[in-house]
């Protein structure tokens, strides 16, 4: 089985991100390769940049999925994550394990491939027990091309669903209209804390009965403010603010990651 963990990055702004996650995958010892997809027409002096990162590059066509629908997007931000959708096209591979950048990797995980796909969890379960959709930051994938135009096919009732909540949208919605039965396949949610939210990070941590961070797999740093574009004197008021507000856990997960950061030669802007 040919079998590979993805990300993908449109743009410089998730850079440091993508170092961060890829230097934490690698020191958890894995040998399988990491692969990052790109835009054929991404600058190519920065696209040498990521090569350094990563094992390799897989440079796909960047079809704006989300035209029709950019400008009335809530969460404009969001818009860029609709390229994401090209993964479910990557059939030179058997299997793959997706990872968004903003992910920290704290544990292994060469165990997920034996999920099968579309194999996921559900993000801040544990703080709010009504979600039932899968959050798309990692997942287990099977590529395979007919469900790729069947996934493309999922976009405009995706987005018209979110609308009608007045909520805005990104490639989260469209996987979960494709699969929207996940949520009765407890065999495809390989669990929480493969994809704990920073926001949500005490909730789970108490649930669990965990007192360490590193027994989590993943951390994830949801949100628009991300902690390597923002300055030391924010990121370390956030954490003041956190540890305030009795988010113990969100405020060391802030600091592990800023840890991270200064190991992998990331300086804050």
């Amino acid at each position: 089985m040919k079998k590979a963990y993805i990300s993908v990055i449109t743009n410089k702004d998730y850079y440091d991100g993508l170092r961060i996650m890829a230097a934490s995958l690698k020191d958890t010892g894995t040998k399988v390769p990491l692969y990052v997809v790109v835009p054929k027409d991404l600058n190519i002096d920065f696209v040498e940049s990521v090569k350094n990162c990563c094992d390799g590059i897989i440079a796909v066509q960047d079809r704006d999925f989300s035209i029709p629908y950019k400008d009335e997007n809530k969460t404009k931000y969001w818009n860029n994550t609709f390229f994401k959708l090209n993964i479910m096209n990557l059939t030179d591979f058997d299997k793959i394990v997706y990872i968004d950048s903003d992910m920290l990797v704290l544990n292994n995980l060469d165990s997920l491939f034996e999920y099968p796909g579309i194999s996921a969890t559900t993000g801040g379960k544990s703080a709010h027990p009504e979600y039932i959709e899968f959050n798309s930051g990692i997942m287990v994938i099977e590529p395979n091309r007919e469900e790729f135009d069947r996934l493309l096919e999922c976009i405009t009732p995706a987005i018209e669903r979110k609308k009608s909540m007045d909520k805005g949208y990104g490639d989260q919605d469209v996987f979960n209209e494709f699969y929207k039965d996940w949520h009765d396949a407890p065999d495809h949610n390989f669990g929480e804390e493969y994809n704990a939210l920073c926001a949500h990070v005490d909730a789970l941590m108490k649930a669990k009965g965990y007192k360490n961070l590193r027994q989590l797999s993943v951390l994830h740093y949801v949100g628009p403010d991300k902690i390597w574009n923002n300055s030391v004197w924010r990121n370390l008021r956030l954490i003041i603010r956190y540890i305030h507000e009795g988010r113990i856990y969100t405020a060391k997960s802030w600091w592990m990651y800023m840890k991270r950061m200064s190991k992998t030669g990331v300086k804050a802007s």
